[in-house]
C-alpha cells in the first residue's frame, strides 16, 4: 500500500512509512510459510507410527506424537518435564545419557509390547540443544 501525499501531513516520513509497509508485507508472508512448513511437519508426525519426542536440554518434552504417548502411557500436556511426561525409568535413563551428548538405546516393556528407544543429542552450530528420541 503506497501512501497518497495529498492525505499525509508530513510528507517526509512517506518513504519511510512505505518502506515499513513493505517490510510488514515480507514479515507476513514468512510467517505465513513457517505456518505451512509447522503443518506439513506436524501432519508427518501424527502419521507416523513410530514414537517420536523431542526434548529440550532440561528434559522438557517439546513435541511427542501420538504414536509416542501411546507407546509409553504418557501424558499429552503442552510443555512438560519427563517425569510429568512419563514414569518410565528406562526411558528415563536412555534420555539422560543423550542429554550428556551419547547416542544409545535400550527395550522397554510396556503393557502390551516390547518397544526399543533410541535417543540421540540434537545438535545446532555446534552446540547440543536437544534430544531426539
Amino acid at each position: 500500500m503506497v501512501l497518497n501525499p495529498e492525505k499525509v501531513t508530513y510528507e517526509e516520513l512517506i518513504p519511510f512509512a512505505n518502506i515499513i509497509e513493505d517490510q510488514n508485507r515480507k514479515i507476513k508472508k514468512q510467517i505465513d510459510k513457517l505456518h505451512w512448513e509447522k503443518e506439513k511437519i506436524s501432519a508427518l508426525m501424527a502419521n507416523m507410527s513410530e514414537g517420536f519426542v523431542l526434548f529440550d536440554m532440561n528434559k522438557n518434552v517439546l513435541n511427542a506424537n501420538d504414536s509416542a504417548l501411546k507407546m509409553l502411557n504418557a501424558s499429552k500436556i503442552k510443555v512438560v518435564d519427563i517425569n510429568s511426561f512419563s514414569h518410565n525409568d528406562v526411558l528415563k535413563k536412555v534420555v539422560d545419557k543423550a542429554v550428556c551428548g551419547e547416542s544409545n538405546y535400550s527395550d522397554i516393556k510396556t503393557k502390551n509390547r516390547e518397544i526399543q528407544i533410541s535417543a540421540s543429542p540434537v545438535y545446532y552450530d555446534n552446540k547440543q540443544n536437544g534430544v531426539i528420541c
